[in-house]
């Protein structure tokens, strides 16, 4: 039997204040590990964005005009993007430092429909679902065709990755500044 892999976000301490550091301290080490970051992720991320269709997914999506966001498969393939932004801390007071990010509406629709059902029609989804096309892989709230399909194929090895590099780039900047400007990152319990 196939393991799931357990892809929660990690939490680390002191990753904010190290970037905050690297950018009035060390640039060229910011800009360094922005740039690994990037190469790290780019894999993912071309992965997540061959998943979305060439064509509207449905029928009336490709037609311009009223409110309803229109679908240009160019324009949600573009949206899917890297970011190294620091996130607004959600309703439980966190932020991400990295993350792939939809920018495109109507990626972001696609990637989402359906993958709650509706109170009011709780029989709807299946067939909304079907309709809509495109393999829905993760767990509830953290589940989509596009980057959350791409991530779960994934099993955390991006992620992985990515936490080598952030603290390979702190033991490299406390060596050099002998550790006393931040007091490092470290995986919050």
């Amino acid at each position: 039997m196939k393991q799931r892999s357990q892809q929660m976000p990690v939490e680390f301490a002191g990753v904010n204040d190290l970037r905050k550091a690297l950018k009035a301290y060390a640039p060229d080490l910011d800009k360094a590990l922005k740039k690994e970051l990037t190469a790290i992720a780019e894999p993912l991320v071309n992965k997540a964005r061959g998943y979305a269709p060439a064509s509207p997914p449905l029928s009336n999506w490709g037609r311009e005009g009223g409110r309803f966001p229109f679908y240009d498969a160019s324009t949600v393939k573009a949206g899917i993007r890297f970011s190294t932004a620091k996130s607004r801390k959600n309703n439980r007071g966190f932020s991400s430092s990295t993350r792939i990010v939809n920018a495109s509406a109507a990626g972001a629709i696609y990637e989402t429909a359906g993958r709650l059902p509706s109170a009011n029609k709780p029989n709807s989804r299946p067939n909304f679902v079907a309709s809509m096309g495109g393999e829905m892989k993760g767990r509830g709230k953290e589940q989509g065709r596009l980057i959350y399909r791409a991530w779960e194929e994934d099993q955390g090895k991006t992620r992985d990755a990515i936490i080598k590099a952030i603290i390979r780039t702190n033991d490299l900047f406390q060596s050099k500044t002998g550790g006393a400007i931040t007091r490092g990152i470290r995986k919050a319990a």
